[in-house]
């Protein structure tokens, strides 16, 4: 009767027993700690394999080789930009001197050089004593096909590219990113070795004395934007890599910071990537949000290569809340007329969604502030609303939910040719692959023809790309298995060899994008001849009309680009078709027309 048990203890003011679960455990069963734990795993439901003695002494040895791997590969990366002499070398190391930094600066955070010709740091690491097994699982070769691991089929995971090391938080080297800087490009602008994204902030381990100093962090979406900031002064700042911000993240700034400060890019994209992050940060009271408000077109690396730390520092000063943030740019980009169905639709069940009384009444006042509505009319209307599970930029709300798409909804049947080829694409992707996929996630736009349902399929399939996943555990996590649809996946993943992905991808993407190009041409040479026939033959042409008429041109101009790429993509996607023996990825009936619907 004495004992008592709270959330993190347990204390019996009889006999003075105290200690945690893991000490009730062993005091109650007579274990010893690593039993204990291993007992608290398995009540868990958790694995517990990690817990095994010899198991962990062998994932030492694994890790201490690894390292060594990583080691040797830096090494070589870091010597061939700035010792060698080749060409390639040289233009490599040209190139990331003209983006602004100071060659010591660079030397300092570990930029390297893989060269192009494609084995080189096989035959370097190969004369080591690492085997091709080893270099696989650390992505530093990689595989043209899906034939065995022959000499003749694998080359350098990043064969002319820029190298970056990624270190963990204990700055421990675990990964690479590499920046394509060869002549190509149908090439990924960004290719990355398989790390768990979702875990690690890029620069975290140089940054965390002055975030403690500061009690902030600045994080940025890409590499190069953080090591902008730091050269200028910003030693606090961080990079999310291009991926969500996600709780491990946030548990590991809580710690050492109380302010996070947000500087996405200044487009559409970077104010999705702030809108989703929202609800997650109702989960962490203990820090203040904020969103730095770029100029439209700029990142952070680009406003300070045109504007002065000075400057920089007064966007800092006026970043407001992320929650004020948000609501104003979705009031301010709704008109009069379209706010309240914005209001009623979308912001209040998203409101509504939420658990907690207090996040439901901050989110209210602030809508009430900022839209000009009375609180009052605004919770009479809350009362009516019904639930909605996802925030205003689609993102999975703070409530767990299981999908209740009809898997029959996802019929490949339904799809034209070239879309049914598009999500084929996609769904068999691989972590391996080398796709652009932040080019496939600008390409998602919402008029793009297609529901709903298969545009959040390929955004999930690319979260689970981004995060080293197979975009199908998506499918079965959320149920979405019917047999049928999948067996039909299945049943053409030999036709995709790796090395052929991208230039697909990005074949069908062009597609896309000149079939939307030449309707906009056609809308203005009508518009054009209209506003032709109305102007008498001894007026001037106005200006308006020059200006359109000059759209067109460049329109145009900006076709004939896209088709000289798609004709140079067609031949190489010909060339290795013929080469590996695979059928063909572009079906030669598919064409733009695929894309006209009745809609366009």
């Amino acid at each position: 009767p004495s004992c008592y048990v709270y959330p993190d203890h347990y204390h019996c003011y009889g006999c003075q027993a105290h200690g945690d679960v893991i000490a009730f455990v062993m005091k109650q069963y007579r274990l010893e700690f690593l039993e204990a734990l291993r007992w608290l795993a398995r009540k868990a439901n958790l694995d517990d394999s990690e817990l095994n003695p010899r198991k962990h002494a062998g994932l030492i040895k694994q890790q201490q080789h690894q390292k060594a791997i990583f080691g040797d590969a830096q090494q070589f990366f870091t010597a061939n930009l700035w010792k060698s002499t080749s060409s390639t070398a040289r233009q490599a190391k040209e190139y990331i001197l003209s983006r602004g930094f100071e060659a010591q600066f660079l030397q300092d955070h570990g930029f390297g050089y893989c060269p192009h010709g494609g084995t080189e740091l096989l035959r370097y690491l190969s004369h080591r004593g690492y085997s091709h097994k080893e270099l696989f699982a650390a992505s530093l070769i990689s595989q043209e096909s899906s034939q065995s691991h022959s000499r003749a089929a694998v080359y350098d995971f990043f064969k002319a590219r820029l190298t970056l090391p990624i270190f963990d938080h204990q700055a421990q080297l675990i990964a690479f990113a590499g920046r394509w800087v060869g002549t190509a490009n149908y090439q990924a602008k960004y290719k990355n070795s398989r790390y768990a994204k979702n875990q690690i902030l890029y620069g975290f381990h140089w940054a965390k004395s002055a975030i403690q100093t500061t009690k902030r962090v600045l994080i940025t979406e890409g590499y190069m934007d953080t090591l902008r900031l730091r050269s200028a002064g910003w030693l606090e700042t961080v990079s999310c890599q291009g991926t969500a911000l996600s709780p491990f993240h946030l548990k590991s700034l809580a710690r050492h910071a109380r302010k996070i400060i947000l500087v996405f890019d200044g487009d559409a994209a970077g104010e999705t990537a702030a809108t989703r992050l929202l609800p997650l940060t109702f989960n962490y009271p203990q820090l203040n949000f904020e969103l730095v408000r770029l100029p439209s077109g700029h990142d952070p690396d680009s406003f300070l290569q045109e504007h002065t730390p000075h400057e920089f520092e007064a966007l800092l000063a006026a970043a407001p809340p992320l929650l004020s943030a948000i609501l104003v740019a979705k009031i301010n980009n709704s008109t009069p007329e379209h706010l309240l169905a914005l209001i009623q639709t979308e912001l209040l069940p998203w409101i509504k969604s939420l658990h907690s009384p207090l996040q439901q009444e901050l989110l209210m006042r602030q809508l009430a502030e900022h839209s000009g509505l009375s609180y009052g009319s605004l919770l009479k209307q809350l009362n009516h609303t019904k639930t909605q599970l996802a925030s205003p930029s689609g993102a999975t709300a703070q409530q767990p939910t299981t999908s209740t798409t009809a898997a029959t909804s996802l019929n490949l049947a339904a799809l034209s040719p070239i879309w049914a080829e598009f999500m084929l694409q996609i769904l068999l992707a691989t972590p391996q692959d080398n796709l652009d996929l932040e080019a496939i996630k600008t390409f998602l736009t919402p008029d793009i023809p297609l529901e709903a349902d298969w545009i959040a399929l390929i955004s999930h399939s690319i979260d689970a790309l981004e995060n080293h996943h197979h975009p199908l555990t998506y499918l079965h996590s959320q149920r979405l298995t019917d047999p049928q649809f999948i067996e039909h996946i299945r049943s053409q993943s030999r036709r995709y060899a790796t090395e052929h992905r991208n230039c697909a991808l990005r074949q069908i993407m062009l597609t896309y994008q000149m079939a939307q190009i030449k309707t906009q041409i056609t809308d203005l040479q009508i518009y054009l001849k209209r506003e032709k026939d109305l102007i008498s033959p001894e007026s001037q042409l106005s200006e308006h009309w020059l200006k359109m008429a000059q759209a067109i041109k460049d329109l145009r101009a900006q076709y004939l680009h896209h088709h000289k790429e798609s004709l140079a993509l067609k031949k190489k996607i010909t060339h290795t078709t013929i080469t590996l023996g695979c059928p063909s990825f572009i079906n030669p009936k598919f064409s733009t027309s695929d894309f006209v619907t009745t809609e366009t």
